[in-house]
């Protein structure tokens, strides 16, 4: 396959309840590991016994040799079946650079609020606009406040990622996984929005063309004395294209959301819509994609929170503690006319607005760069 991208891969991995870890082996399947990401989606398909459990909600995937990949939870507070849908990108090496490494929040330390990681290799001049981050993570014991799970990742220099939460919690582990473009395949712009009190926010970008553009992104919230699951899940959308929107349910608390809008030059072609999950919908819910994708370069994701931290969903503001469950969507291409999204079966008492992005990957080569006219 040519473009930026060599081969995308789709696998379901699911964590028994009451078990830590999952794996799925990639050999035969020819993936170089080293020039790959994992984008993520997930849900949980089997419900807790007791009260939220948020770190048996949230995994950390990476590759854990060059044929397998893992899904890792905290499994002490967690009696749930955790689905992961997970999609490996294969990007050409002459044409995207891909570098990855860990991070760690520590329960209690001075990086407990606060962590960097470096990059091995540092990026190349003009990061600010060719380079994006995604990254997954769990933490090891389960808190009163969603806030101290919830982890924002950002770039902050050509050597350097910051990871950062509003409230101090237990230690969380985590990957992260960095892309370049090299040949002009993609460019990227970089955003932060903050809603202080209030449920929604935008934030202006340069013009982009919709059809070719998806985002990735990640939140903390300083939301530190409630469990209320309203206040600190957000919905991400690209709702025009110089608008970036952030929701969720209730006015209440800081939320912090940086991103990446990645602007890809190759031929990718992206979809995109918004539906609406009601109280006891029956599950699977479908969506028909048009026009048709093709399968083998094509992966569905809940656009702007690919730390897998976050969920792709809000819950309706009646609701307090009882739903985070419900907004976690696992989304599966199952044709290549239909999108399945999927939360906890005929869910609970939360409505979710779930906004989906499927990308299929180009097959050209990167497309001119800007020129500038001058008008005399």
């Amino acid at each position: 396959m040519a473009g930026a991208v060599e081969s995308v891969h789709r696998y379901t991995i699911t964590v028994p309840a009451s078990t830590r870890a999952a794996t799925q082996d990639l050999t035969g399947d020819g993936i170089t590991t080293a020039n790959s990401i994992p984008f993520v989606t997930k849900r949980i398909s089997t419900a807790e016994t007791g009260a939220e459990k948020h770190s048996g909600f949230q995994p950390d995937v990476w590759f854990s040799d060059s044929t397998t990949i893992t899904v890792e939870r905290d499994v002490a507070t967690s009696d749930s079946v955790l689905t992961v849908e997970v999609t490996v990108v294969e990007f050409d090496g002459a044409r995207v650079d891909v570098d990855t490494g860990t991070f760690q929040l520590t329960s209690g330390g001075a990086n407990d609020f606060t962590v960097t990681a470096a990059i091995g290799t540092a990026l190349d001049t003009g990061w600010a606009t060719s380079a994006f981050m995604v990254f997954h993570s769990y933490q090891h014991s389960d808190d009163i406040a969603y806030s101290s799970s919830l982890i924002r990742g950002r770039i902050t220099a050509a050597d350097t990622l910051t990871f950062d939460r509003g409230d101090n919690g237990g230690t969380a582990d985590g990957h992260w996984f960095v892309a370049q473009a090299l040949s002009g395949d993609f460019t990227v712009e970089a955003l932060d929005i903050q809603l202080s009190a209030v449920a929604s926010a935008n934030g202006t970008i340069g013009a982009v063309d919709m059809g070719k553009t998806f985002l990735v992104g990640s939140w903390k919230s300083d939301d530190t004395t409630t469990q209320r699951n309203d206040h600190n899940t957000c919905d991400i959308s690209l709702t025009t294209t110089t608008n970036i929107n952030v929701q969720r349910a209730s006015a209440t608390g800081v939320i912090d959301w940086s991103g990446f809008a990645i602007k890809t030059t190759d031929g990718t072609k992206v979809q995109r819509a918004t539906i609406s999950a009601e109280t006891g919908s029956p599950m699977p819910i479908n969506v028909t994609l048009s026009p048709a994708i093709v399968d083998a370069r094509s992966m569905a994701i809940s656009p702007g929170n690919m730390g897998s931290t976050c969920v792709g969903s809000f819950p309706s503001a009646v609701s307090d503690t009882g739903d985070l469950m419900d907004g976690m969507s696992g989304m599966k291409l199952t044709t290549t006319t239909n999108l399945q999204i999927e939360h906890l079966t005929n869910g609970g008492e939360a409505d979710n607005d779930i906004s989906w992005e499927v990308i299929e990957w180009g097959t050209g080569g990167a497309g001119p760069a800007p020129r500038r006219v001058m008008v005399r």
